[in-house]
């Protein structure tokens, strides 16, 4: 559950998950069409998976909501069902994903000096 204070604003979701070898090639077209179904929802800024040059058996995740009411809404979807029914049967070796709270965005020039 989200603590009450991260439903108000934008949230990032970041982190990686690790799998055993040749996993992300045989999920990748149940991941292709979660990111489709994700991105096509309220609230959804981004949602992108990066395959590690350095570990291609480890994805980066990098998600923006505009709420946290929207990520809470996103994982009652079907297609979220599918997924973690999906991933349950995976081979993870490491998995680690966070939620960050945000106020707002600046450009990167904002903090150059």
């Amino acid at each position: 559950m989200i603590p009450e204070e991260g439903l108000a604003g934008g949230v990032i979701v970041a982190g990686y998950v690790s799998f055993a070898a040749g996993e992300v090639d045989r999920l990748r077209a149940s991941m292709d069409t979660v990111i489709a179904a994700t991105r096509a929802e309220p609230g959804c800024i981004l949602y992108t998976y990066a395959r590690l040059l350095e570990d291609p058996d480890t994805i980066r995740i990098f998600e923006i909501w505009e709420s946290g009411s929207a990520l809470t809404a996103h994982f009652q979807t079907p297609h979220m069902a599918d997924w973690y029914a999906i991933l349950s049967e995976a081979q993870v070796r490491e998995r680690h994903v966070k939620v960050h709270p945000f106020t707002g965005t600046d450009p990167l020039s904002a903090y150059r000096s």
